[in-house]
């Protein structure tokens, strides 16, 4: 009865441990599949939708079953009201695949936020993607990973066109505040992340890796992430009253750069994004142009500006109205509106904004939950993706997956009480297995 007893905890202790490791692996190595997604679709002859479920295959395993859905609808009821509205929208969508594409990963950031939650995989995996985005950046800025391919750059840090390779440099920008967010809440020891206190080798690591993604932030010149970045971290410091570990790392950075300049190191020559914040004017910015181009757009006739022009379809549907519209294989004009809200205008109508208003009030009220449960870290990741996505659409990216998934298991932090997250604490104990009762093979994994 032990032995087998033995055999049984042996085998769940594997089984989470081939889960975790998978899941990490996966998370990693998102940059380098985004970079590399239209190579391996020429390759596979895939579309990017179809390469996107099977890259993210392990959390449609792992995660997809009537429990976890249950789950997810239960806790986070407003997302999937959203998801539910886009799935009907696409009844009279004439970008099938682009509305699929959108919906999916939408969906695929609830199952994986579930995943996150119940193996308490949050830090983790936010680390692990800290460390790919840091490590893929430094490759990006020394040129190894656009060796072999056929592409040009533009004049911005991670602007890359071309047959094989394609990056954004809102995207990347994206990412490493993401990554800059982990180093962050590492040295401020956000207790909804961490329980105890990290080494001082790690936060001499950490404080060098903040700077350089700082410095990666700047080269990419993406106005939107950093100015959306510095206002959340700013509304951090007034919650959480860390005013002095702030004035501390500010004071080192500038140490930092007073010696980089003093030893004429020039890495500030290729900085753009200082013009490019001089240049911001509201009403002269292409993005007002956007948004003008995208009322036009909606406001054609009764039906489109009731119900939009179906999931997927905003693109297409600011085309023929905006001067920069880019004409596509098929000859017909398309353009990204660089704005979550306006593209989900565009998609399910005037009638929608009543979801995406129950939406925005379901989010300001667990902000104020967040406040009085110290959950800083969850207010200061929603700040920062509601203002960048003002100009930058991360769920057509992909990359909402990871980064909605995140938000949703500092969001359960709310959600859940305290006894419940106990309850759960101490579930996960159970299941994962006590290493030291374990046999030596597996105590060293």
């Amino acid at each position: 009865m032990n032995m087998t007893k033995r055999k049984g905890e042996i085998s769940l202790f594997m089984k989470y441990v081939f889960k975790k490791y998978t899941v990490l692996c996966m998370i990693f190595l998102y940059p380098f599949f985004n970079l590399y997604s239209i190579y391996l679709s020429n390759l596979t002859s895939l579309s990017s939708t179809f390469l996107l479920i099977f890259f993210f295959l392990p959390i449609i395993i792992f995660s997809f079953n009537k429990r976890t859905i249950y789950f997810s609808i239960k806790n986070i009821p407003y997302y999937f009201l959203v998801i539910l509205i886009l799935l009907i929208g696409l009844l009279w969508s004439t970008e099938l695949t682009r509305g699929i594409f959108y919906i999916i990963s939408l969906f695929l950031a609830a199952l994986f936020s579930c995943l996150l939650y119940n193996l308490g995989l949050l830090k983790s995996a936010w680390r692990a993607f800290a460390f790919s985005v840091t490590i893929f950046s430094i490759l990006l800025y020394f040129k190894i990973l656009q060796r072999n391919f056929v592409y040009y750059e533009l004049d911005r840090f991670g602007y890359i066109q071309g047959n094989e390779i394609f990056l954004d440099p809102n995207w990347l920008a994206n990412w490493l505040a993401i990554s800059f967010l982990y180093y962050f809440f590492s040295l401020m020891k956000e207790k909804k992340m961490y329980t105890n206190s990290i080494s001082k080798v790690k936060k001499i690591l950490y404080f060098l890796l903040s700077i350089l993604n700082l410095y990666f932030i700047l080269l990419t010149a993406s106005r939107s992430v950093f100015l959306a970045l510095s206002v959340a971290i700013y509304i951090y410091l007034l919650l959480s009253k860390k005013i002095k570990q702030f004035s501390l790392i500010n004071l080192l950075l500038a140490f930092v750069i007073l010696i980089l300049i003093n030893v004429n190191v020039n890495v500030f020559d290729n900085l753009k994004i200082f013009d490019r914040l001089e240049e911001t004017s509201i009403l002269k910015s292409d993005r007002m142009d956007l948004a003008i181009s995208s009322f036009k757009a909606l406001v054609q006739d009764p039906f489109t500006f009731l119900i939009g022009y179906g999931t997927g379809g905003g693109d297409k549907a600011i085309g023929p109205y905006y001067y920069g519209a880019i004409r596509h294989e098929d000859g017909v004009l398309r353009y990204n509106n660089h704005n979550v809200y306006l593209d989900l205008l565009l998609q399910i109508g005037s009638l929608g904004i009543l979801i995406i208003f129950s939406l925005v009030f379901f989010v300001l009220k667990n902000i104020f939950i967040s406040i009085k449960k110290e959950n800083y870290a969850f207010i200061t990741l929603l700040i920062f993706t509601l203002i960048a996505s003002s100009a930058y659409n991360p769920i057509k990216n992909g990359v909402w997956v990871i980064i909605g998934g995140f938000l949703i298991v500092l969001y359960l932090f709310n959600y859940s009480s305290d006894e419940e997250n106990t309850k759960l604490s101490s579930n996960r104990k159970k299941s994962s297995i006590s290493i030291t009762k374990l046999p030596t093979t597996f105590g060293r994994i």
